[in-house]
């Protein structure tokens, strides 16, 4: 009987180790019972020790020595040692040949051992030579297979049993068996016990390791073992005697015999059948525990046995398959696709197909769109379970959340670069744009000719569109605003429309209903039309995903009470109420294949509710989408127009200290300001700067700095070092781009102009600071 090696413990475990010490035992006894024949029988002529009863058969010297020499094989092979293995091949390879020798006649060796009078039966030979084989093929693992020893050594047993039985029964009948006239009773218990002593040495290969194995089903065998071997032979034995004893004759000691033994093999079965029905029970409950415990999970199970059958889902598989008719239509029919790059994924290439296989492991991440054409990422992974179990358990993971966020994170990590970059590109273009602008004024200053005064007006209307657009790079960058005065909505929002036109397709219409008083709110211009994009953005998108050959979007900006509504609404495919109702949902998108991100009505919704307003949606099907601003109004409060035009002032019995590293900007300010009359000094460098405070005595009235200085010293700290020297210095800050330099280190007080600057800022900022305290 061949068992499952896989259901049986390890070797080092405790059962295992205490049937090996069983097997020593056995092996040991044979040495013991073949020295006391050797010693007590054919040494000191004692004939009990030779033939256990007068009339019996002797076992010979030869069997003897063969028994002892395949004991201490045996003992070897238990012992572990490196040279064990192949001393106990040498020994039961002699063994087998002296057995197969003295049956064919061969005589050789000293007489004590071959000529004693008694011969040497067959089923002895047989019996030594299997045993030489067991113990060779046990001892050469990577020669034979693992059930060879198992195979000669149950036979083994089943022909020393034999002999047993029937020196049990009956001796004179025994003898009267060719094979079996000369074996002896202590060499047919020597055999039996040595073919044990393998079979209980290797317990992971055959019946003996089910029988002492640890499962439920070892425990039944247990139990029916003493009653299947001890109760045939008690009752033969019985049954024999009352025959004997005139009880009982031939044919009702025959029948009588079956019956018992059929009654016993009746009560076997009924016991076997009981332990498999109360086996089966136990698995279906192990079966509804384990659906109950997996039920809830949030991960999809999938339990398939080894040909591939799919034995349990739980119900996060079930509502996961939704209308693919069955989970296992869903796993091998499904239509999955890359998540990089959108690629449609082949059947034979199938997350579930591919796991399944043979020795395949890992995980698998694949894209999946649901009935609602919601994209989900989809982690596949399996577990296996042993050969006894037989199941492999595919399990399906929603990444989708986790998923997107590290895609958003490395977006946003790229974003943030763009944007320190943008602030970069910033800086330098307002320099460059302050060098035009103050050209521009420069010239309008001076007497310049009407057609020349016209060119210069165009170059300062140039600059005001580079300073919108180095603004709005700002913006990108988080840097805010120079100040927080209220922006109109309604000038605001014609802007971005203005701008929006130039993206639109032409075949959609966009509407605007604006009033023609100004409306205030207070936030950041950028934001403000940021938000709007996003909705004139999603609105076109909706309707060109569509394929709607014609479109309108209508943008409305009215007063309601103490707040501006700004509606968008579009005519558009509208949403269904379960994408309406996580439209402002981080990571939510529709339109992830064409390259959406899910971050811009959140954007949206956080902007209305930062500034203390609101943001709503309302939509059906077919019908389109409206979208609601409701934002608090900041009064009548509009910003001071700034004047184009730069009036001549007089600044002459000024004196400025100029610090800027840019030359061409720093050239045309000093000639702005000379111009205007002031005595200008340049400096390049904060620590040029402080020379020119501290070396020559130089009296100054005003220091005009940039922020960012090459060298140690920043404009702020420059700023502080020269009001140390010179307590009545007054500061003008002049900058394009000031984030790297951290706030708190600005601790001289002054105003502060955005690159690019024109003349007549500069000059309402010197009569500001020179104004008396």
């Amino acid at each position: 009987m061949l068992v499952d090696s896989s259901a049986l413990p390890k070797t080092g475990d405790p059962p295992v180790r205490d049937l090996r010490r069983r097997s020593a035992c056995c092996a040991w006894a044979v040495l013991c019972i073949a020295l006391v024949v050797l010693v007590f029988g054919w040494l000191t002529g004692i004939d009990l020790f030779q033939r256990l009863a007068p009339g019996y058969p002797a076992m010979v010297p030869g069997t003897a020595v063969s028994l002892l020499t395949l004991a201490a094989a045996q003992i070897l092979a238990l012992r572990g040692w490196p040279w064990s293995p192949a001393a106990a091949r040498a020994l039961a390879l002699a063994v087998a040949v002296y057995a197969v020798l003295r049956r064919t006649g061969s005589s050789f060796g000293p007489s004590f051992v071959l000529n004693t009078g008694d011969d040497m039966a067959i089923a002895t030979a047989s019996g030594l030579m299997l045993a030489s084989a067991a113990i060779f093929a046990a001892a050469s693992a990577r020669l034979v297979a693992r059930q060879v020893p198992t195979l000669i050594g149950t036979a083994g047993v089943f022909l020393s049993l034999v002999a047993l039985d029937g020196y049990l029964f009956d001796v004179q009948a025994l003898r009267a068996i060719p094979i079996f006239a000369a074996m002896s009773p202590h060499t047919a218990i020597s055999l039996f016990l040595l073919f044990l002593s393998v079979l209980f040495a290797h317990p992971a290969d055959n019946w003996i390791g089910t029988i002492f194995g640890p499962g439920r089903g070892s425990e039944q065998a247990r139990r029916l073992l003493p009653l299947s071997i001890i109760s045939p032979i008690l009752l033969g034995y019985l049954a024999l005697k009352g025959t004997e004893a005139g009880l009982l004759n031939a044919n009702i000691r025959l029948s009588a015999l079956a019956i018992v033994l059929a009654s016993l093999a009746t009560f076997a079965v009924v016991r076997v059948a009981r332990f498999q029905n109360a086996e089966e029970r136990r698995g279906r409950d192990e079966e509804l525990r384990l659906k109950r415990v997996i039920d809830g999970l949030d991960t999809a199970v999938f339990v398939f046995d080894r040909q591939g059958g799919l034995r349990m889902t739980n119900r996060r598989a079930d509502d996961i398959a939704g209308a693919a008719g069955s989970p296992r239509d869903w796993l091998f029919h499904s239509r999955f696709h890359s998540l990089y790059d959108r690629r449609p994924i082949p059947p034979r290439d199938q997350p579930a197909r591919r796991l399944l296989a043979e020795g395949e492991t890992g995980e698998i991440h694949v894209g999946y769109l649901d009935d609602d054409d919601t994209e989900h990422a989809l982690r596949f992974s399996v577990s296996r379970r042993g050969a006894g179990a037989g199941l492999d358990i595919l399990s399906v993971v929603d990444e989708t959340e986790s998923w997107n966020m590290r895609e958003h994170l490395a977006r946003g990590e790229r974003l943030d670069a763009v944007g320190q970059m943008s602030g970069g590109i910033a800086h330098d273009m307002s320099n460059i744009l302050g060098v035009i602008r103050l050209a521009a004024d420069t010239g309008l200053l001076q007497d310049t000719p009407d057609h020349m005064r016209r060119s210069l007006a165009s170059i300062q209307s140039a600059c005001a569109r580079g300073t919108a657009l180095t603004s709005r790079l700002m913006q990108l960058n988080n840097v805010p605003a120079a100040d927080g005065t209220p922006v109109d909505v309604v000038a605001q929002v014609a802007e971005t429309l203005d701008l929006a036109r130039r993206t639109v397709p032409s075949n959609i219409r966009i509407d605007r209903d604006l009033p023609d008083a100004p409306l205030f709110v207070a936030c950041q211009a950028g934001d403000l039309q940021n938000a709007l994009l996003n909705l004139v953005i999603n609105a076109q998108n909706a309707m060109t995903d569509a394929g709607q050959g014609t479109g309108r979007i209508a943008v409305a900006v009215r007063a309601a009470g103490d707040q501006v509504q700004l509606t968008v609404s579009d005519t558009g495919p509208g949403m269904s109420e379960r994408v309406l109702r996580r439209a402002t949902d981080p990571f939510f998108t529709t339109r992830r294949n064409a390259g959406g991100s899910g971050l811009g009505l959140t954007m949206t919704a956080s902007f209305a509710r930062q500034i203390g307003g609101a943001f709503h949606m309302t939509s059906d099907p077919g019908t389109g989408t409206t979208a609601t601003f409701s934002l608090p109004l900041a009064g009548e409060h509009a910003p001071l127009p700034t004047p184009e035009d730069a009036a001549a002032a007089d600044l002459t019995g000024l004196r400025l200290l100029v610090t800027e590293d840019d030359p061409q900007f720093g050239d045309i300010l000093a000639d702005a300001l000379a111009l205007m009359g002031a005595d200008v000094a340049r400096a390049r460098s904060g620590d040029e700067a402080l020379a020119l405070l501290t070396e020559g005595g130089r009296p100054f009235d005003i220091l005009m700095t940039d922020i960012i200085l090459p060298g140690d010293l920043n404009g702020f700290v420059l700023a502080a070092r020269a009001v140390e020297l010179r307590p009545d210095l007054r500061v003008i800050y002049v900058s394009g781009y000031a984030e790297s330099v951290p706030q708190d280190q600005r601790q001289v007080p002054g105003i502060f102009l955005r690159k690019p600057v024109g003349v007549a800022a500069l000059t309402h900022a010197v009569r500001l600071v020179m104004r008396p305290h």
